[in-house]
């Protein structure tokens, strides 16, 4: 009796070892399966108690510097003294969820980012009660990266429309202006045609008055003709702007120096005694460009300049050669100029002057323009204006007219339009 006992009490301790190491066997298999599923798919996955303690962890995570079972999981993965704010472990014990996910990242030691989604879910006993949390945490790095290139690619692309919209604003203004502008023109054109001829007559009448009567007129009469004179000289002026200003700027060009230009432009003008004048204009580099016209401008910026000191004060030219272009410079001491003036300057019909039509500066920066060159101006109230021209030395090889550079204008508007379409 007792040595069937003994054996019925064998084959249960080995039935009961069989059970167990297929259990194990089992356990090890289903822990086989998960390591290598999170390996193939880049992810980790740790068991981790009440305690933070990690109960166990696939080889992904086991790489990680100074990782061991049994260690805290926040001391291990983040280098704390107390759990995350934000854990899922905690979420998991304390608040009985049955899921959670948010992200986490650690920065390495080349300063790169690693971003992972953590998911993190109970492990329950029969009874249901919470012995573990299981936190799989997968790789998103990659997906990270994208989404910040896309961001910073859609602030880029924002910027571009904004600044591509406002361009386009910004032609569409200058295209009415030179509609605007050009309706001014042809209007000027035709008030300078019809007042030409009564001022011719005028001045003819003048002339055969003061031919047949001027040895008996006094010296009071002979003064109202002087000023009638003047008047006439004047509404000359006034006609010839309204006239230049209306047609187009064609160019006959031939070389010179800008000196020669210089000395060309001061032939026209009286200089004041109480002006210094300066030259320091050179005799290089020669130029190519149309001597009558940019006189002209020469002329201009010297007479303003005069007028901008009526006490007298210095007006110096300086020439330099940069590159393939010249800069003239005339810089002067006068009254200066407020921001508000300097912004209004090349409009037309605008003047600070008691007389004139503000005609002078516009056709100016039209000739400078029309010969592919710019005219700016820098100036201080009370400390003299500085007004510079640059010219190419050699002109581009086709022909250049204004017509010309009023077409690019439309094919730029043209082209902004259909980019941001």
């Amino acid at each position: 009796m007792e040595d069937t006992q003994s054996a019925s009490f064998m084959l249960n301790i080995i039935r009961d070892v069989s059970e167990r190491k297929k259990i194990e066997e089992k356990l090890r298999q289903e822990r086989d399966m998960l390591e290598s599923i999170t390996r193939n798919i880049g992810a980790g996955l740790t068991i981790i108690d009440k305690n933070y303690r990690i109960v166990w962890a696939n080889s992904l995570l086991k790489q990680i510097p100074g990782f061991a079972e049994g260690k805290l999981c926040y001391a291990t993965y983040e280098k704390r003294q107390s759990p995350c704010p934000d854990c899922g472990v905690t979420k998991i014990f304390k608040f009985n969820i049955d899921f959670d996910t948010h992200e986490w990242f650690y920065t390495d030691s080349c300063g790169r980012r690693h971003y992972y989604q953590l998911i993190v879910t109970p492990i329950r006993d029969k009874s249901g009660a919470v012995i573990a949390a299981l936190e799989l945490s997968v790789d998103i790095t990659d997906k990270k990266e994208l989404e910040n290139k896309i961001k910073e690619y859609s602030r880029k692309l924002e910027l571009l429309v904004k600044k591509r919209t406002t361009q386009l604003h910004q032609t569409q203004a200058k295209l009415v202006q030179a509609e605007r502008l050009a309706a001014i023109g042809e209007l000027a054109g035709m008030v300078g045609h019809d007042l030409r001829n009564p001022l011719t007559g005028i001045k003819g009448a003048v002339y055969i008055l003061k031919s047949k009567y001027g040895n008996i007129l006094g010296t009071e009469a002979k003064e109202i003709f002087s000023i009638i004179d003047k008047s006439i000289e004047y509404s000359n002026k006034i006609i010839n702007d309204l006239a230049d200003y209306s047609r187009t700027i064609k160019l006959e060009r031939s070389e010179i120096t800008p000196r020669l230009l210089l000395i060309n432009a001061l032939s026209m003008i009286e200089v004041p005694q109480n002006i210094q004048f300066i030259d320091k204009t050179e005799d290089a580099p020669v130029i190519k460009v149309d001597v009558e016209k940019v006189s002209r401008v020469f002329m201009n910026i010297i007479k303003n300049a005069i007028e901008a000191m009526p006490h007298g004060g210095t007006l110096t030219v300086i020439s330099q050669k940069q590159k393939n272009k010249v800069k003239i410079a005339f810089r002067d001491t006068g009254i200066g100029m407020t921001r508000e003036t300097m912004n209004r300057l090349w409009t037309p019909l605008f003047t600070t002057k008691a007389k004139g039509m503000g005609f002078g500066l516009s056709i100016c920066k039209r000739i400078v323009e029309a010969h592919e060159g710019k005219i700016t101006v820098k100036s201080k109230v009370d400390k003299g204006s500085t007004f510079i021209l640059t010219l190419p030395i050699e002109p581009e090889p086709f022909e250049t007219t204004e017509e010309q550079w009023i077409i690019a204008d439309y094919i730029i508007a043209d082209y902004l339009a259909q980019t941001i379409s």
